[in-house]
């Protein structure tokens, strides 16, 4: 054979097949010690720096989880004090704006429509002025 293509696109495709298998084997082995979960690159980082066995790695994972857990818990907690103080601040604002949509924005024969919509509460303009 003189004609050298094939041996080239032999060579290609081994190379190709070779390349992809050990990509498969290495991520194998880095997702076996890879923990998912919160903080997982803080936890390769402690682990690659300081060479953890298995038990003080668990200890990690757990003490990691819990943070992780008490983090959420008060973010909750915060979140829902600032609802409740942003609502008090929101809904004067909102009936300000309902009042503009149902002056400005509709015909006089639809306010009676919208007031039903808003719950029956009338907007008028006096109450949409600061």
């Amino acid at each position: 054979m003189k004609d050298p293509r094939p041996w080239i696109a032999l060579l290609c495709c081994v190379t190709f097949l070779g390349g992809a298998g050990a990509g498969i084997m290495f991520s194998r082995t880095t997702n076996a010690e890879a923990s998912e979960g919160p903080f997982s690159g803080y936890a390769a980082l402690l682990n690659g720096e300081f060479q953890l066995n298995p038990e003080r790695r668990a200890h990690l994972e757990v003490i990691l989880r819990e943070y992780d857990a008490d983090i959420r818990h008060v973010s909750l907690e915060h979140r829902a004090t600032y609802h409740e103080s942003l609502q008090s601040d929101l809904r004067p604002i909102g009936i300000e704006y309902n009042g503009y949509i149902r002056d400005k924005v509709l015909r006089p024969e639809q306010r009676a429509r919208f007031d039903a919509l808003t719950q029956g509460t009338p907007f008028t303009s006096e109450q949409a002025q600061r």
